[in-house]
């Protein structure tokens, strides 16, 4: 009886601390901090995807340099219009909600993998679009880059 109890109270105590919502959060109002981070008065970082830090250059196939990490944010600055809808996962180790979001009914995450300025990381969930932008050299595809965990490692 005691453990039943106990049981019950535990699910409802995790039921109520849950980072994530059940509704997707919806905002007119946002600010882009990186190419994967979004503020919308709670700090969300971009799903399964991970961008070229904003101080990260890449090498085209000219091996000629390029702003990667400030071309990535400011395609996802692009991709943000109107309202965006964010449906929350968990939280990550620095406090940042990992979300899915989409703006006019388009997943940000995906068609920054496809255009080669995100990496698909954390899962599966954007492996094939990867491979896609990858076989037709789009974006960091086009030439050489570190993956941005790799670099954040070597710039620490």
């Amino acid at each position: 009886m005691r453990l039943g109890l106990l049981a019950t109270f535990i699910l409802c105590l995790l039921a109520t601390i849950s980072p994530v919502h059940a509704e997707p959060i919806t905002s007119k109002k946002w600010r882009v901090i990186d190419g994967d981070t979004i503020d919308i008065t709670i700090r969300l970082r971009l799903a399964s995807i991970d961008t070229p830090e904003s101080n990260q250059y890449c090498y085209d196939a000219q091996d000629e340099e390029w702003h990667c990490g400030l071309v990535a944010t400011g395609r996802l600055i692009e991709l943000l219009v109107d309202k965006i809808s964010c449906e929350l996962h968990d939280k990550d180790r620095y406090g940042r909600y990992i979300a899915t979001c989409a703006s006019n009914g388009l997943n940000v995450q995906k068609i920054l993998v496809e255009e080669g300025l995100a990496v698909a990381e954390y899962g599966e969930s954007y492996r094939a679009d990867e491979r896609q932008a990858q076989e037709a050299e789009r974006g960091m595809w086009a030439g050489e880059f570190l993956r941005p965990r790799d670099w954040r490692r070597r710039n620490r």
